[in-house]
């Protein structure tokens, strides 16, 4: 009998562990998404707000702009405005050894110039090792409840089905 509770139990466990590895990667991979998103929505902004000074040849204010956006956000490693195959308009670079990084590209041609490249490289680190504790703490609560679960049910089980099953023999 008491084998029989174990294989069960190792059944169990196993399948709650491997269900909450799936959601944990589901979740890492969804949060992943959402970062990207926020990092292309950011680069089409920065875009949106360089093009009319871009047209209007308005170098200075391109610069000012970049320098501001790399400076308020904490995240920003690369902010790189280039005319293509030529030279750098503005530039704002943050040291970072971090090995999560993502980098994202936009060209844009205004009228009458040529195109322009816009970069942006931002440091992810900080999400990641949120994203892994989240699930770290998600696999921990599930093992405990797990636990938890399993000890119920098979108290539950003795007392209304062992038990009187063994007074009867």
């Amino acid at each position: 009998m008491k084998r029989a509770f174990w294989t069960y139990t190792f059944f169990i466990v196993v399948s709650f562990l491997v269900i909450s590895l799936a959601i944990g990667w589901i979740a890492h991979r969804y949060t992943h998404y959402a970062l990207e998103e926020k990092i292309r929505h950011d680069l089409e902004t920065i875009v949106a707000s360089s093009l009319g000074p871009l047209a209007q040849h308005d170098y200075e204010q391109i610069e000012e702009s970049v320098l501001l956006w790399g400076q308020n956000d904490p995240t920003i490693v690369v902010l790189r405005v280039t005319r293509a195959g030529g030279p750098v308009l503005a530039e704002f670079r943050r040291d970072t050894d971090s090995g999560h990084v993502m980098h994202f590209e936009r060209s844009v041609s205004v009228p009458w110039g040529s195109k322009t490249v816009f970069e942006l490289k931002c440091d992810i680190s900080e999400y990641e090792t949120d994203v892994w504790n989240s699930i770290a703490i998600f696999f921990l609560l599930v093992g405990v409840v797990t636990s938890i679960f399993i000890y119920v049910l098979w108290m539950i089980l003795q007392k209304m089905a062992i038990r009187p099953l063994q007074k009867e023999v």
